[in-house]
């Protein structure tokens, strides 16, 4: 846990080789100093079966992080973007209750307390008034599946238009009336979305005031989402993480990804220390 089991902060499954088993990740990510893995479930064919894995397989992962006292709070379901709430075709609606049904279940068996979805209405094409009143009447179908596994959703404000304030996030949320629909913050689509102008990064978080449920702290630049080193970007750790705080978040997530020919590692070790040298000083 982090300083004073004040706070949780986890590593994103992707900053490690896609060959390890979800129980190796665990390991390592104790031994460079995290918290946690945030699960991710995406286009990746190995991840994308864990929404059919059965009770076997969920168990066996729940028993094996028990027994290593190690939990998961967060899973990250990236995977909707290929199907997206607020597509129009019916079928499409379908598989994509049908992908937060399996979510859910997964989020719940392996004892996690928050899934993310991206914000998106519709991915790869235009967002219209339809795509968008579509996204709304799904994602309260998409409350009530979650809020049957007690599973709380979270909104990241992501690349899109449609989505991709805090505040933006915490109307889509409120929208849907339901305690088991928050926000997901992310601070670096945060940063890109205000211009890199830490004053009005604050302002969109206070947007989110008592729906955040959690957070991915990740450095950004301008059209740049990934891959920008830590203390190389825009973001100000040292103003965002204590408003994080203020505003009573206490899940993070270093959102680090695999960076080829790397010390990816070392890189995590690193990360580790950088972060929490923040948050621990709030």
């Amino acid at each position: 846990m982090g300083n004073n089991e004040r706070y949780t902060l986890s590593l994103y499954e992707k900053a490690m080789p896609d060959d390890m088993s979800l129980a190796e990740k665990f390991e390592n990510a104790r031994r460079f100093g995290f918290d946690s893995v945030e699960i991710c479930i995406d286009a990746h064919e190995e991840r994308q079966k864990r929404l059919r894995w059965d009770r076997s397989r969920t168990g066996a992962l729940l028993e094996h992080l028990i027994r290593n006292d190690m939990r998961v709070l967060t899973v990250s379901l990236s995977l909707l973007r290929s199907c997206p709430l607020g597509v129009l075709d019916e079928s499409e609606n379908a598989g994509s209750l049908d992908m937060i049904r399996r979510g859910t279940e997964f989020t719940a068996a392996v004892g996690a307390r928050v899934m993310l979805i991206n914000g998106y209405d519709v991915f790869d094409e235009p967002s219209t008034p339809l795509t968008a009143q579509r996204f709304e009447k799904n994602l309260k179908i998409a409350a009530q599946i979650a809020a049957a596994n007690g599973v709380i959703i979270g909104i990241e404000n992501a690349e899109s238009p449609f989505i991709d304030t805090v505040e933006k996030a915490a109307y889509r949320a409120g929208r849907a009336g339901n305690p088991f629909i928050c926000v997901y913050a992310d601070i670096g689509n945060a940063y890109i979305a205000a211009g890199g102008e830490t004053a009005r990064v604050l302002k969109d978080l206070e947007h989110g005031r008592g729906k955040i449920a959690a957070a991915h702290l990740k450095d950004s630049l301008p059209g740049r989402y990934r891959d920008v080193s830590y203390g190389q970007g825009n973001v100000d750790f040292n103003a965002s993480i204590p408003k994080l705080m203020e505003l009573g978040v206490r899940i993070f997530t270093a959102e680090l990804f695999l960076k080829q020919g790397g010390d990816w590692e070392t890189e995590a070790v690193c990360v580790n220390r950088f972060l929490r040298g923040f948050i621990d000083n709030c």
